[in-house]
């Protein structure tokens, strides 16, 4: 992605997506994290395909061919993994989505393959990571 790209999503984040809580950092080229907390997993989907939608909405606007792959892990409070290990899930997302197509997104949740996370349950009421 081009460095002009990246500095268009900038303002996007800092201004209409994050919120004071809320962390994002680089993790190289077009890379990032964000780690944001949301009172429901539910939520935290919603949060996820949010950020996603507006992201593709300001690349469409540049002048640049580029889209928004996105892998998200929606960490519930009981999940087990140290830093490293949920990185690793999350970016094991971004390629499922990249695999999946362009300007996609993938959610999957921290401690379930994507079998147990298509059967998951959409009611469910529990404060997790996104």
């Amino acid at each position: 992605m081009p460095k002009r790209a990246l500095f268009r999503i900038g303002p996007i984040f800092s201004r209409q997506i994050m919120r004071r809580e809320d962390l994002i950092g680089r993790i190289g080229g077009d890379e990032f994290a964000l780690l944001v907390r949301v009172p429901t997993i539910i939520e935290g989907q919603a949060f996820a395909r949010d950020i996603h939608a507006r992201l593709s909405s300001v690349l469409a606007d540049t002048s640049y061919p580029v889209t928004c792959s996105m892998g998200a892990l929606l960490i519930p409070p009981d999940a087990s993994g140290n830093a490293a290990e949920l990185m690793h899930a999350a970016d094991l997302a971004m390629y499922c989505a990249k695999r999946g197509g362009k300007n996609a997104i993938e959610i999957s949740r921290a401690g379930e393959s994507k079998g147990e996370v298509d059967r998951q349950r959409l009611g469910e009421q529990r404060e997790g990571f996104a």
